[in-house]
């Protein structure tokens, strides 16, 4: 879950992006189906995965300090449920872990503790934008 959050707060600090559960780092498609097993107690469904959905939407929230502008969707893929969290870039604010006092970004296709001059770089363009709106 840490993970998840420090994704959605690195993507919302850049240019947004979609996190996708249930493909692993190799690419390959393993879905969501056991998980959601686990978690719900009952056969994964497509309303099973809705509330699972709602459930991580809201520990998202408890867990950043901002408002990342979150969009949640589930698709079957060769008979694999998958989730997806598409994430946009924040424009008026950064976006931060409460647990701890880092600014994450996006380096490469890795979640990274912003260096100084990002920081500069981050807010500098936050403050633009939040400001022209």
């Amino acid at each position: 879950m840490v993970e998840i959050v420090k994704t959605v707060a690195a993507f919302a600090n850049a240019e947004g992006g979609r996190i996708f559960l249930g493909i692993d780092d190799g690419c390959a498609i393993s879905g969501i189906d056991e998980r959601l097993r686990k978690w719900a107690g009952k056969d994964s469904t497509e309303e099973t995965c809705e509330q699972y959905l709602g459930a991580l939407r809201g520990r998202i929230r408890d867990n950043v300090v901002g408002d990342p502008k979150l969009c949640f969707f589930q698709t079957v893929v060769d008979g694999h449920r998958l989730a997806i969290i598409e994430v946009n870039a924040s424009t008026n604010e950064i976006v931060s872990l409460v647990q701890d006092n880092y600014l994450y970004i996006r380096r490469g296709a890795s979640n990274a503790k912003a260096r100084p001059n990002e920081w500069a770089e981050i807010v500098c363009k936050t403050n633009r934008e939040g400001i022209s709106e």
